[in-house]
């Protein structure tokens, strides 16, 4: 939301960020470097107690009092999530308008993925602006008869941030050295840096479809969602070294989810050299 965040601040706007409490040590580095505010926190996470019910329940309670407080006048939301979910009910409730960012994916099966299909089928039935990222989300809005004058195809906003943060110069490209990266980035970070660049000086950027399979590549792969915890994060990690198997010259890039269940996975299937690397 980084993006939609400073344009809305270039546009005269004063929008005011508020963070659900999710993986905190993970989010500092990035509002930091992308250089976002945020005023408000909803709540404290305890992912080894609360169920989902529990987290929706608090994540509504919060989001009321908050929204009575401040009172916007539009709530954005983006995804899929329970609390992107839970913010735009407390919204709903409270007549307050939304704008879903990131809308329009679908399954149509309540089961995969869980509970998120259902979250973002819901948030779209009380949103009144839906920003779509791709003309396939816009099409599914349209046949569940969302006012096309109600639907904007902007692209998807993460893909935004990747781009802005690439383009800044992290990297001097004549020593090879991190040269310009966030203070608080800790010293193993700052070698993975040094390691991830000079990797990237030495792969080929373009698809395996285009002939060369056997030339040095580097794929980035990444797992954590709720319906892969059942063996699907094993299945991933062992394929993926079934792949580093088949094709020496292949690099995976893993950066590994701090959830217990890709943990869990992860100490499971990988071997521990790489495991220290994660």
């Amino acid at each position: 939301m980084a993006p939609v965040y400073h344009e809305l601040i270039r546009n005269g706007n004063a929008p005011i960020v508020c963070l659900t409490g999710q993986h905190p040590d993970l989010l500092s580095v990035f509002l930091s470097e992308l250089n976002v505010k945020h005023q408000v926190t909803l709540i404290t996470y305890d992912n080894s107690k609360q169920t989902l019910g529990q987290l929706t329940a608090h994540i509504i309670e919060g989001s009321t009092a908050m929204l009575e407080t401040l009172k916007p006048d539009i709530v954005l939301v983006q995804g899929d999530t329970t609390s992107a979910y839970g913010v735009a009910y407390a919204a709903f409730l409270l007549q307050i308008e939304i704008g879903h960012v990131e809308a329009g994916l679908r399954t149509y099966n309540l089961q995969n993925p869980f509970p998120e299909e259902y979250n973002r089928q819901a948030i779209g039935t009380i949103a009144s602006l839906h920003f779509a990222p791709t003309l396939t989300a816009v099409n599914a809005l349209k046949q569940e008869g969302i006012s096309p004058q109600h639907i904007f195809h902007t692209g998807n906003t993460a893909i935004d941030a990747i781009l802005h943060y690439t383009t800044k110069q992290y990297v001097d490209q004549h020593t090879n050295v991190i040269s310009d990266v966030p203070s608080v980035l800790h010293e193993n970070q700052l070698l993975e840096l040094e390691l991830l660049h000079s990797l990237i000086q030495t792969v080929e950027p373009l698809p395996f479809g285009y002939g060369r399979i056997n030339a040095p590549r580097m794929i980035l792969l990444t797992t954590h969602r709720r319906e892969n915890h059942n063996g699907g994060h094993a299945r991933i990690f062992q394929a993926a070294l079934q792949l580093c198997a088949r094709f020496p010259k292949l690099h995976i890039v893993l950066p590994l989810h701090p959830n217990p269940a890709v943990q869990k996975a992860a100490n499971e299937i990988l071997p521990k050299s790489l495991k220290s690397c994660m």
